[in-house]
This record gives C-alpha cells, sequence and structure tokens, in this order.
C-alpha cells in the first residue's frame, strides 16, 4: 500500500490498482473509489463517486 499524497493506493499481484482519493479532481471533488483491472479480459476499470445527498 502507498500513498500519493491525496490518497491511498493497493498494488495487487496481478497489477491491478485499486486506489481512494478524498477529493477527485471531477467538478464535484467528490470522494472516489477507482479500480483499475490488470490482465483481466473483459473486466473494465471503473470509478465510484460519493456524493453527498442533496448535491
Amino acid at each position: 500500500m502507498s500513498t500519493e499524497g491525496k490518497g491511498m493506493m493497493y498494488r495487487m499481484r496481478d497489477g491491478s490498482i485499486v486506489s481512494h482519493r478524498l477529493v477527485s479532481s471531477s467538478k464535484g471533488k467528490s470522494p472516489v473509489v477507482e479500480l483499475k483491472a490488470r490482465n483481466a479480459p473483459g473486466i473494465k476499470s471503473l470509478k465510484i463517486h460519493f456524493v453527498r445527498k442533496g448535491k
């Protein structure tokens, strides 16, 4: 596990990456979890943004 100053990142044995950032670079600046699958045909990368209700 490592930190990049913006959040936490974990690189798995197959090269896949799971990262968590408290503030995203998107317009809403919401927290985000990103999953980057490597060596996994048919599996797409995914970003999950956590948005507060009412925004």
